[in-house]
């Protein structure tokens, strides 16, 4: 048999119990559809596995009392679609063969006596120092038994005093398998069994507590030492020091209380804490990590100049003079944020779709990125050279994420997004002309393969046809005709393809019509699919109608334009391109009107709607509606400020996320391309002044005009002013950064739109329930508190990481990290020996309140740290704020 095993420390299963099982049986996925006017009912079904166990104990002959392991025979008895299967286990022999404990010593447990000798007491008998608390203690994945089936293990057991876990998982070339678990203690007679925290910060104050226990069957007289050393010059901080005498009787464990103020220098320490007397010893040693008080931090100030304005900031806003002739200053401008675009047209190409709508949208996105690169040359050049500069050496090309890591708090491979970063590179590396044809000739072949006779598609192979999933296919062929994407030969395909939806569609819709009775259409409100039907169908207008199809239309669009005001704004920009088609001037004003009166606009972030969509998803359909509005007004002929303010906002949107959705991100792209005849590259730059004298800028190599400047600090005072101003027609994105030591428990000086508070409050619990009460005095060891992180923010903002450091005193209760949804938010949790940290991929534009618990471990008074927040990808929005020192004291 093929044997793998493992010894662990029990322990671990109390934070996420684990066992071992083998599955043989198979999962099958079931589509069930059912067909409903406008809806498509689709679900998956996984077949369930009844499973029965019998076990039958046995012990194995010739084994020590220190460790008994035990054998089970399984046998299962699986429910598949083949009927049922019976399999029966292999036996599993398995031997742990160590030194025999000394005969005084053998008892029901094992004894440890193992570690480095450290140094010799009084009684010249050395104290063997245990260090070694690795929690696997051993692991093999590819054990193989002998012809008799048994397989022999040899390892040695970390130091820790402790229950292990054993497990073992066989099986055999015919099948057959087992499955064995069991558990032992290692213990001494004398144990020491000290408690630090995982760190301290310069300035804390710690209670350590350290149990000391006496299984020796006598009562001890010990002297319990206790010490910290400095583990680079090895230097004893005897003012950290302890020595103490206890007296403990057989079977009884009492406590030593070890108070510590952390060493004014930061680094590494070791704890150690050795107990001897009566001729019985132990001795414990560990490292403690003492964190500075200062930490390097990034303060920034984000900014963003119109063309024909300026931009003013007075550095007596910024700190105190100290403050700013600390550590560095760097501006940097984004003189071209139109080049935002450049990372986001791979993505177009998106990814290979088993479903029909994932291949209209590659489709769709491929179209225009031909179409883009075919106008824009220069931005065909810009990509091919970035290409090649990836193919040549992968390190010399850099990714948006990339470039803002040095202004981050955090650095890339900290976060959760470093595999964002190398999927962006992926996509770049593919993406050549070649791909952009290979992708449009696929794209069409697979429609027209998908097609069904009738006309109609289904949203993924083995389904029905749907009029819903006909009709998004239809939308996206509209968007790529009246764009004029394709050539001749494409377009020929693609209006065959069209011809059999609208057909398809006309005889769906004229069904849906006549099933109507004539009580409901007097009151009738159209649904989602209405519109979405006329929309697609009205852009198809010198295709002829199916019988009776001309008059469902005129019915449903005439129902449509009496109620569109209780429709969504998404639904109502649809109806307002019918309008336009059919030519109802009057009622395309008003909806026109209407949707302009909604609209949030703002001197910053451009003019822009809010629609109620899924939250799972929430952004990428304001971007879709977006661009839509601006499709839109560009076709009512509106202002050109008012197009150039919504393109504002879908700048703003890039210039903080990364767009996932391929077909959001082709509409976005080419709502912001569109109209824009001027050369992107070598637009003027900006007048930069710093105290009334001009500083000049190079212009920048790259296509978004990225230009970084460090400041002398010797230019810098209290006085000082920086000024920018923009004579261009571009826009500019910026940000000012502070990078220095600072206190732990200091808070922000910068304003910024991106605000964040911490505060702690303990868990008070009563026959009323539980309360929070912000006065921690008088917290003792095991209480729960709340950390509550309160987040204001202006705007959508994506890759926000949120670095929370906690007091030392304190514990997290989730120790496993997650995806978790609180307060109002979608994260990663990530639990790290010093804090948590929060990465949340999207931030919506609001005031959240984060909040999760810790439990008291310790103590003391203590740091009570720093929050930071910050956009990843735009480390210019950022904030942080710390609630400052904690004091934990027992009543």
């Amino acid at each position: 048999a093929e044997i793998a095993g493992v010894v662990y420390d029990a322990s671990l299963d109390k934070i996420l119990p684990h066992d071992w099982q083998l599955n043989l049986w198979e999962t099958s996925i079931n589509f069930s559809h059912s067909r409903f006017p406008a809806q498509t009912v689709w679900g998956v079904g996984q077949c369930t596995q009844p499973v029965w166990i019998a076990e039958k104990q046995e012990m194995l002959p010739g084994f020590s009392k220190v460790i008994n392991y035990q054998i089970y025979n399984t046998r299962r008895y699986l429910n598949s679609k083949q009927n049922g299967v019976m399999m029966k286990s292999a036996t599993i022999s398995d031997e742990a063969l160590m030194s025999s404990p000394p005969a005084e010593e053998e008892a029901d447990f094992m004894v440890v006596e193992t570690g480095s000798a450290a140094r010799k007491m009084k009684d010249d008998k050395p104290i063997q120092i245990r260090s070694n608390f690795r929690e696997t203690a051993w692991f093999n994945a590819h054990l193989e038994t002998d012809e008799a089936g048994r397989a022999e293990v040899r390892f040695n057991l970390p130091e820790s005093v402790t229950e292990w876990k054993f497990m073992a998982l066989a099986h055999t070339s015919d099948g057959l398998s087992g499955i064995m678990t069991d558990k032992f203690v290692t213990q001494k007679h004398l144990m020491v069994e000290p408690f630090p925290t995982r760190f301290l910060t310069v300035g804390d104050e710690v209670t350590f507590p350290v149990k000391v226990t006496n299984l020796s069957g006598k009562l001890l007289n010990l002297e319990v030492k206790m010490e910290l050393i400095n583990m680079v010059t090895g230097k004893n901080m005897g003012a950290a020091s302890k020595s103490e005498k206890l007296t403990l009787a057989d079977g009884k464990s009492d406590a030593v209380n070890w108070k510590l103020l952390a060493p004014a220098e930061p680094g590494l320490y070791q704890v150690r804490v050795t107990a001897l007397g009566d001729g019985y010893s132990d001795g414990f040693e560990s490292i403690l990590p003492v964190e500075p008080d200062r930490k390097w931090t990034t303060e920034s100030k984000a900014f963003t100049v119109k063309p024909g304005n300026d931009f003013k900031l007075n550095f007596n806003k910024l700190g105190s003079l100290d403050q700013i002739n600390e550590g560095k200053w760097n501006l940097s401008i984004m003189t071209n944020p139109l080049g935002l675009i450049l990372d986001a047209l791979p993505q177009l190409i998106g990814s290979e779709s088993f479903t029909i709508s994932g291949v209209a949208s590659r489709l769709n996105g491929a179209l225009i990125l031909r179409k883009i690169l075919a106008d824009h040359s220069e931005i065909a050049k810009e990509l091919e050279l970035q290409r090649n500069k990836l193919l040549n050496s992968s390190d010399s090309f850099k990714t948006r994420l990339e470039k803002a890591e040095q202004f981050t708090n955090l650095k890339l491979n900290e976060t959760t997004w470093l595999q964002e970063s190398l999927y962006e590179k992926e996509k770049l590396a593919k993406f050549n002309p070649d791909t952009i044809k290979s992708t449009i000739s696929d794209a069409i072949e697979r429609l027209e393969v998908a097609q069904f006779p009738d006309g109609g598609f289904a949203w993924c192979p083995g389904m029905e046809s749907s009029e819903w999933m006909t009709v998004q296919i239809l939308s996206d062929i509209a968007q790529m005709r009246s764009k004029n994407l394709l050539s001749d030969k494409e377009s020929v395909r693609i209006l065959g393809i069209a011809v059999k939806a609208v057909n398809f569609l006309d005889q769906k819709i004229t069904m849906d019509f006549h099933q109507l009775k004539e009580k409901e259409k007097i009151n009738y409100q159209p649904d989602v699919y209405i519109f979405d039907y006329l929309f697609a169908r009205s852009a198809f207008m010198d295709f002829d109608y199916a019988s009776g199809a001309k008059e469902s239309y005129n019915f449903f669009l005439e129902k449509a334009s009496k109620n569109w005001a209780k429709t969504a704004i998404w639904q109502q920009a649809q109806l307002a391109f019918v309008l336009k088609r059919e030519g109802n001037v009057k009622l395309l004003q008003t909806i026109v009107k209407s949707i302009e009166e909604r609209a949030i606009k703002n001197s910053e972030l451009g003019m822009y709607w809010k629609q109620s969509g899924s939250h799972w998803f929430y952004r990428e359909p304001d971007i879709s509606l977006q661009s839509r509005m601006i499709e839109l007004f560009a076709a009512t002929n509106a202002p050109a400020e008012k197009t150039d303010a919504m393109k504002l906002w879908l700048l703003q949107q890039k210039r903080t996320h990364a767009w996932d959705s391929p077909s959001a991100t082709s509409m976005a792209a080419y709502a912001l391309m569109s109209g824009h005849n001027e050369s992107i590259r070598n637009q003027p730059l900006p007048e930069l002044l710093l105290n009334g004298k001009r500083i000049e800028i190079e212009q920048s190599k790259s296509m978004d005009g990225f230009v970084q400047i460090a400041f002398n600090k010797k230019d810098l005072n209290i006085d000082s002013k920086l000024e920018i101003k923009n004579s261009g027609k571009n826009i500019l994105f910026g940000g000012l950064y502070h990078g220095y030591f600072k206190q732990v428990n200091d808070t922000s000086r910068f304003g910024s739109s991106l605000k964040i508070r911490k505060e702690i409050f303990k868990i008070e619990r009563s026959a009323r329930g539980d309360s929070l009460v912000s006065n921690l005095s008088g917290s003792r060891p095991g209480d729960l508190l709340m950390v509550r992180l309160l987040i204001e923010n202006d705007r959508d903002l994506g890759f926000v990481s949120l670095d929370d450091q906690r007091p030392a005193g304190t514990e997290p209760l989730k120790q496993l990290s997650e995806y978790e949804y609180n307060g109002g938010l979608w994260y990663y949790r990530v639990n790290v020996d010093t804090g948590t940290r929060f990465f949340i991929s999207n931030l919506p534009k609001g005031r959240f309140i984060l909040e999760y618990p810790v439990r008291v471990s310790h103590l003391g008074t203590f740091s009570g740290s720093r929050v930071n927040i910050q956009c990843t990808l735009a480390p210019e929005f950022g904030a942080n704020h710390s609630p400052g020192k904690v004091n934990f004291e027992s009543k």
